[in-house]
């Protein structure tokens, strides 16, 4: 598969990016994720996901949303993991669209 990254969003202190996995697998989902890139702080946080944006800290559980009452860190640690691999096995990044 294949890692693309789009500018959503470029501002002079912020960046939104949509990273997601590209692939022919009918059977597997494609993450998409959506990121703000802090420039100043050197960071990202993942700020959607699917069909949800703008994620609590914690939430309560249950909730409406069947969020996981961390479900902000275990996307941004999903996220870290993912670019960490992708660094590990070799991908080279392109130029971003």
């Amino acid at each position: 598969g294949v890692l693309a990254v789009e500018v959503l969003l470029d501002c002079p202190y912020t960046t939104t990016l949509q990273v997601r996995q590209e692939h022919s697998l009918p059977w597997l989902p494609v993450p998409v994720l959506e990121v703000q890139v802090y420039h100043d702080a050197r960071m990202a946080e993942v700020i959607g996901a699917e069909h949800a944006r703008r994620f609590r800290g914690i939430y309560p559980y249950p909730n409406a949303d069947m969020h996981q009452p961390d479900e902000k860190a275990q996307l941004n640690l999903f996220l870290g993991e993912w670019l960490s691999h992708c660094l590990a096995c070799g991908h080279e990044f392109e130029a971003v669209r």
